[in-house]
């Protein structure tokens, strides 16, 4: 199965109130127990660079896996910092996703310095890329 596009934000100099989610699901759309996966998102100005911004992990403890099945990424404001853009070039804008609401959606969305990443797990010896995008480290 392909990987799924799904663009991320870092807020730079705090603690996102949308931390990056995604639930791995087979073909019939039932979730996979990734409980005991070995996760990493690698963070790049671009994907075919071999230049690495930042990698998370769950041997880092960046990334977390809650109900076996939801995969969540954490990283605090002190490790977000402007210093992660210096050797970025690109600037935009990014949608991460709609949150719902009783007042309406909102549109998660930030303007930015733009990087590249991939969402790699390795379950029972066997590699798969789940997710990748854009992520967009702003101020929001």
């Amino acid at each position: 199965m392909p990987s799924l596009r799904q663009d991320i934000i870092f807020e730079i100099d705090a603690d996102g109130p949308y931390p990056p989610q995604w639930i791995w699901q087979t073909d019939d759309g039932t979730p996979v127990d990734v409980s005991g996966a070995d996760i990493e998102l690698v963070i790049k100005p671009d994907n075919d660079s071999d230049d690495i911004i930042l990698t998370l992990s769950t041997d880092s403890g960046h990334i977390t896996v809650e109900d076996l099945t939801k995969i969540t990424v954490h990283v605090p404001a002190d490790e977000v910092t402007k210093d992660l853009t210096a050797t970025l070039t690109r600037k935009g804008v990014v949608s991460a996703g709609v949150v719902e609401s009783d007042e309406g959606d909102i549109v998660v969305s930030a303007e930015g310095h733009i990087a590249e990443y991939s969402l790699k797990i390795t379950l029972d010896g066997a590699v798969s890329f789940l997710a990748h995008g854009l992520v967009c480290f702003a101020r929001l």
